[in-house]
């Protein structure tokens, strides 16, 4: 296997590092919020401190320094006191495919040759692994050569976590689509392709439907992301001290299941697998089902969380309905991204998207206050900010833990 010298490889969304509550200052507690502030779509720079309002559980809030940051950068500052504000950047890029994205060549160059700045860190998780970049390396390789690199290694690594899923996925169009003639016609092994194999003593009809809900839960069982591996990863970046940024990219799962009209002659033949057919979407719901929690602690672990989907949904075929799964995957992430002050981006141009999360990431004001008639009893604090002119969209972090 090539090896590739600009990336190191780790493991894969390793166990979560214990959470600690922000605290600049041993005996003074600032609360920072970074702030990003549009006027239908474009960051609005020109704000000071008294355009901004803040409340933490409804309770105003006295803000005490504004840092107007571009990039890397304090381009305008206004302090009742100094905050000496942490302004490295850590970028996560967290790749949740089966399909390799074409798109992704030209949304890495555009990253690396216009994002990336000489003192932030860059890390990678594929479906196959955890890579980050060595030490210096933005000093020592040309972007060019480091995009090239982040490509090839995204391609291969999603080309390879995806071909059992994409086979399994294959295998169940071929097999609702068997189930299909067997509703309309009389089955047997040798007329769904299953013939030299042990049916025992199941229909052919039944050992259909016991092959496919296998092989469902086997497909299922290759994707190790759930709501537990995702409060893992936020609770691992808090307390870094760095701006902490990441870009998910996540491609929506379907499931062929048979088409609807079908399903009552199903329910003829097996009325339990016509019921089960109907509700596979019963063993996705259940992974992310806190959504509460999850919001809560990705607020409080001070990430920039941001969610890009893609929908590559295929055709659906004689007899197949292509049905969209893991909507509280969606869901999760779309509440993550949303409770950060992210974006949710999604269309059919990769590129697009990924470049349109980058750049609002970019430039954003960081907020400050000293918490005042707030006890610190280990409750999760709401945090609202505002702004005078009420036509402007406001994206912040939600609060944090008084821990």
């Amino acid at each position: 296997m090539k090896t590739f010298s600009i990336f190191i490889g780790a493991l894969l969304l390793g166990g979560a590092i214990g959470a600690q509550n922000q605290a600049h200052q041993a005996t003074v507690i600032n609360i920072e919020v970074p702030v990003r502030v549009f006027d239908h779509g474009k960051f609005v720079e020109s704000l000071t401190r008294d355009d901004f309002f803040i409340t933490e559980n409804g309770i105003p809030q006295k803000i005490e320094a504004l840092y107007l940051v571009k990039s890397t950068d304090i381009e305008r500052q206004e302090t009742l006191r100094d905050i000496n504000p942490e302004l490295s950047r850590k970028f996560n890029f967290i790749c949740r495919l089966t399909d390799y994205n074409p798109g992704f060549e030209e949304a890495t160059k555009h990253f690396l040759e216009n994002i990336v700045q000489s003192g932030d860190t860059l890390d990678l998780y594929t479906p196959m692994k955890h890579y980050f970049l060595n030490k210096n390396v933005l000093m020592e390789n040309s972007r060019e050569k480091i995009a090239k690199d982040m490509n090839t290694i995204l391609k291969r690594d999603i080309n390879a976590a995806g071909k059992e899923y994409n086979s399994l996925t294959k295998e169940l169009k071929r097999i609702v689509r068997s189930i299909r003639y067997c509703v309309d016609e009389t089955c047997n092994p040798t007329s769904f392709g299953m013939e030299g194999q042990d049916v025992g003593a199941l229909s052919g009809l039944d050992f259909l439907l016991s092959r496919y809900f296998e092989i469902v839960r086997k497909r299922e069982s290759l994707s190790a992301f759930n709501e537990k591996t995702l409060l893992s990863f936020l609770g691992s970046l808090k307390n870094q001290g760095n701006q902490n940024v990441v870009f998910f990219i996540y491609q929506k799962e379907y499931l062929p299941v048979l088409e609807q009209r079908y399903i009552g002659a199903l329910a003829d033949l097996s009325p339990e697998g016509a019921v089960n057919m109907t509700q596979m979407n019963n063993i996705y719901k259940n992974k992310f089902s806190n959504l509460t929690e999850i919001e809560q602690i990705a607020a409080d672990s001070g990430v920039l969380f941001n969610f890009i989907y893609i929908n590559n949904k295929e055709s659906s075929g004689a007899g197949i309905e292509i049905a969209e799964i893991e909507q509280s995957t969606f869901s999760a992430l779309t509440k993550t991204a949303e409770s950060t002050g992210g974006v949710t981006s999604g269309n059919a141009n990769l590129a697009e998207s990924l470049k349109k999360a980058a750049s609002a990431a970019e430039n954003y004001y960081l907020l400050y206050y000293t918490p005042t008639n707030s006890p610190r009893n280990g409750d999760f604090k709401n945090i609202k900010v505002e702004v005078k002119n009420k036509d402007l969209s406001v994206k912040h972090k939600k609060g944090y833990f008084s821990d």
